[in-house]
């Protein structure tokens, strides 16, 4: 072996092993990173920074992968609305946060619904990325639907 070859070996085993913890969680949630799809079960939260001793290659850096479970939330997004919201809101939010050793920007879109008794209701929420079009038009699409639905259009 040469000099270098155990600093390769390391790498290439934090390269396999954080591989895997990703594509374990992609598998738990039911969707890969930035993938929209209906029947997830929660969301990707970024990483947290994990050191492991190994005999054979030494300490290893691993970025063990955070999860979102949202059950509560789906729960929370179903619940029956009671009566009419014919007043909606929508508002959003930009904030610079830090992921990891990056500023990146985040997105929260709010919408918040009007009974005509004045009683209001967040009706949903949306955090994402960037503030991209598609994801606010991906946002509305679903809104839309909620809407409808809520309606009886």
């Amino acid at each position: 072996m040469t000099e270098h070859e155990p600093e390769k070996l390391k790498l290439l085993m934090e390269t396999v092993m954080n591989t895997l913890m990703k594509i374990e969680r992609e598998a738990h949630i039911g969707a890969s990173s930035y993938e929209h799809t209906c029947d997830r079960n929660g969301h990707a939260n970024g990483y947290k920074p994990r050191g492991i001793k190994t005999q054979r290659f030494g300490s290893l850096e691993l970025l063990h992968p955070q999860m979102q479970i949202d059950e509560l939330i789906s729960a929370w997004r179903s619940e029956e609305i009671d009566e009419a919201m014919p007043y909606l809101y929508v508002d959003a939010t930009y904030k610079n946060v830090r992921e990891g050793a990056r500023i990146v920007s985040k997105g929260a879109l709010i919408v918040t619904g009007v009974a005509s008794s004045g009683k209001r209701r967040i009706l949903d929420f949306l955090v994402d990325d960037t503030e991209s079009e598609a994801s606010s038009w991906i946002f509305s699409a679903d809104l839309k639907i909620v809407v409808y639905a809520e309606s009886g259009m």
